[in-house]
């Protein structure tokens, strides 16, 4: 979110100039990709324990761990379409177009109210003492929130798509880093295979030792690994942000 807000003066400077304002979209769309994606595949693969560091205590029970965790997952399907949307809403400000954005906004509330309400209807329908067994043995909570949070993400991704689509007809190129934001996602998810790792070997030990060796073992392979195959750096969009914020 830092990255949209900054780039919005920047984006306007250069709306002018067609290939500069490209360029400049795309670098600030795979500067968010470097940020976002390893969080949304850190969650995915480490959710249930991070959900356990924080809350984990009194009675933030079992089935409350689980239960959070599996909403964090179906909201964090839709986070890097949600980060990325807020980018080329800021692209279409920068040309001095605000009703466009503002409808497919409006598209991506009714979508996420159409996949929200039935999946949170049928999910409601389960328990979790039904799917996890003895983990959630006794627990009255089901899994309605799930449902909304998979509508919340659905409609991310229309909104995106939606965005895309109007944005490249109104510059005539296309912009999304999806080649680089896959290879994000390979790397993260290779980082995530020893950490999951170290997780295991340390199985049954205090959360507080458990999540900083996990996760940061995840975010020093990454952050590692990504510089030497050309997919930036933690100093680089440091630097980018601040000065574009300046």
């Amino acid at each position: 979110m830092s990255v949209a807000a900054a780039e919005l003066p920047e984006l306007s400077r250069h709306a002018g100039a067609g290939d500069d304002y490209l360029e400049r979209l795309r670098r600030s769309l795979a500067q968010m990709a470097f940020a976002v994606v390893p969080t949304a595949v850190g969650y995915l693969a480490f959710g249930w324990l991070i959900v356990g560091a924080i809350y984990r205590s009194g009675r933030f029970t079992l089935a409350d761990n689980i239960l959070v965790a599996l909403v964090l997952g179906g909201y964090t399907l839709g986070l890097v379409a949600t980060t990325w949307s807020r980018l080329l809403q800021n692209a279409f400000f920068a040309l001095g177009e605000t009703v466009v954005p503002a409808k497919i906004a409006g598209l991506r509330v009714g979508v996420s109210a159409l996949v929200a309400v039935p999946a949170m209807l049928l999910l409601d329908r389960h328990g979790l003492a039904e799917l996890f067994g003895d983990l959630a043995a006794g627990s009255p909570l089901r899994l309605g929130a799930l449902g909304l949070a998979l509508g919340s993400a659905a409609g991310a991704w229309v909104e995106l798509v939606a965005l895309r689509r109007r944005l490249a007809s109104r510059v005539g190129a296309h912009f999304l880093p999806l080649g680089r934001a896959v290879a994000l996602v390979a790397v993260a998810a290779l980082a995530a295979l020893p950490a999951a790792g170290v997780w295991w070997l340390l199985a049954g030990r205090n959360v507080v030792v458990v999540v900083p060796a996990v996760v940061g073992l995840y975010a020093l392979i990454f952050l590692a690994v990504c510089p030497v195959l050309g997919l930036g750096s933690l100093g680089h969009w440091l630097g980018s942000v601040g000065r574009g914020k300046r």
